[in-house]
């Protein structure tokens, strides 16, 4: 199945796997504006890397747009991407999520709905291994309750194992080759990667400082994201970690459908 479509309350979600590879050109620019479209609005400026600027590399990529069919416009969306297999399962970075809608539920949502047809495309009973970007507090604790083996977490005392470092390596040789650095990021056991957002211009992609980044429910997540990265300086957190299958994902996850 490449592409999905099914209502949900006042909302119409879509699904589409992998469209690089069989979408027509056309089609695959309609998808890049819906898109970058939704992340202008919530933004203010359309991001300049991977799928924003090249249409290429939705080859490798896993999307979800919410269609609110009472405003008839398309309010939230989530772009992941397939970055190959560890141990013969999927190895997913979660990616970018902009949402314009006031039902912020929506943004975990489509993640969950994403993910449960990347399962059953796979192996529901498989695990499927994770990596996900972010300087912000409610990400960082959503990822963290969301998944298995997370790292970094709350814990200061926990340190990478060797999934985590294999994951890190995947990101580095797949993910990062998307985005036009002068100079590959360094990547440390601390898994903080200094000045990330910075682009081009100097400016910050996503200029959030500690009083305007989106909270977590649970203040040990934003303590533990606020202690680990300097906004000024763009930083980002690589989380690493993974789903011991289906059952387990629905479970964690489940009262994104209450």
């Amino acid at each position: 199945m490449k592409k999905l479509r099914f209502s949900f309350k006042r909302f119409r979600l879509e699904i589409y796997d992998k469209p690089g590879e069989w979408m027509k050109e056309e089609d695959l620019k309609v998808l890049q504006e819906r898109v970058s479209a939704i992340a202008e609005k919530r933004i203010g400026r359309r991001p300049n890397f991977s799928f924003f600027n090249n249409t290429k590399y939705l080859q490798n990529k896993l999307i979800v747009i919410c269609h609110d069919k009472t405003s008839s416009k398309d309010v939230t969306c989530c772009v992941m991407s397939y970055l190959g297999k560890y141990l013969k399962s999927n190895v997913i970075h979660l990616g970018a999520v902009y949402s314009n809608s006031e039902d912020k539920g929506l943004m975990k949502l489509i993640y969950v709905l994403g993910l449960i047809f990347a399962f059953m495309k796979n192996n529901p009973f498989r695990r499927l291994y994770v990596t996900s970007l972010t300087h912000t507090p409610k990400i960082f604790g959503v990822v963290n309750e969301s998944f298995d083996n997370i790292y970094p977490n709350s814990s200061v005392d926990t340190k990478p194992s060797r999934l985590h470092h294999k994951l890190k390596e995947v990101f580095m040789r797949t993910y990062l080759k998307e985005w036009d650095f002068h100079e590959e990021p360094h990547i440390p056991d601390t898994f903080i990667i200094k000045g990330f957002r910075v682009q081009a211009d100097g400016s910050l992609l996503y200029p959030d400082t500690v009083h305007t980044v989106p909270k977590h429910r649970k203040q040990v997540y934003n303590e533990r994201c606020f202690s680990m990265i300097d906004y000024g300086r763009g930083d980002e957190i690589l989380q690493t970690g993974l789903s011991k299958g289906l059952f387990s994902f629905v479970m964690k996850n489940a009262s994104v459908f209450g």
